[in-house]
C-alpha cells in the first residue's frame, strides 16, 4: 500500500473521510481517525498546511501586495551624497539597482556622510535589497559624474 501524501490527508480530513492507516495491517483495512498531529510525531502539519493554502488562496484571489502598496523611482547621483526620494514610505523595504547604462560605482549609505571610501558599492547593472521603512534613509553618492540608481519600495 502507498503511503498519501499530506495534501491528501487534509484533503480528507476536512471531507471527514476516514484515514487507512498504511503500517496497520492491510489485511483488516480497518479505518481509523487521525489527525496530522499524531501521524507526524507532534508537528502540526494540519495547522501548517492551512496556513499555507490560506496564504495561496490570498495571492490567488489578489491578497499579494496591491498596486498601490509600492513605489518606484530614479535618482541621479552625483558626487555630494543625496537622500534617494524625499519621502516613499516601504512596509516591506526598498530594492536599489543601478542601471547597467552607468558607466561607474554608486556608493549606498545610511547618512549624507556616505562617500566612495566609506559607503557599499553599487556597481552598473547591480542590485540590492534594504530593510529600511522609508527611502529616505538611504544615501548616494558617486567618486565622479553622474549615475542613475532606479528603486523599488515596497
Amino acid at each position: 500500500m502507498s503511503r498519501i501524501t499530506e495534501a491528501q490527508t487534509l484533503a480528507q480530513l476536512r471531507a471527514g473521510i476516514q484515514i487507512v492507516n498504511p503500517d496497520s495491517d492491510s489485511a483488516s483495512g480497518t479505518p481509523v481517525n487521525v489527525s496530522l498531529s499524531e501521524i507526524h510525531g507532534g508537528f502540526h502539519h494540519l495547522q501548517w498546511l492551512q496556513a499555507i493554502e490560506g496564504s495561496l488562496n490570498a495571492l490567488q484571489s489578489g491578497g499579494g501586495a496591491p498596486a498601490d502598496d509600492f513605489a518606484t523611482g530614479r535618482k541621479d547621483v552625483t558626487t555630494s551624497a543625496a537622500i534617494l526620494a524625499a519621502d516613499e514610505e516601504a512596509s516591506r523595504g526598498v530594492m536599489l539597482s543601478a542601471l547597467v547604462t552607468n558607466s561607474g560605482t554608486v556608493f549606498i549609505g545610511e547618512t549624507n556622510g556616505v562617500s566612495a571610501s566609506n559607503g557599499f558599492p553599487l556597481e552598473p547593472g547591480a542590485n540590492m535589497t534594504l530593510g529600511v521603512d522609508n527611502v529616505n534613509l538611504i544615501y548616494a553618492v558617486t567618486a565622479s559624474g553622474t549615475e542613475t540608481v532606479a528603486f523599488l519600495a515596497v
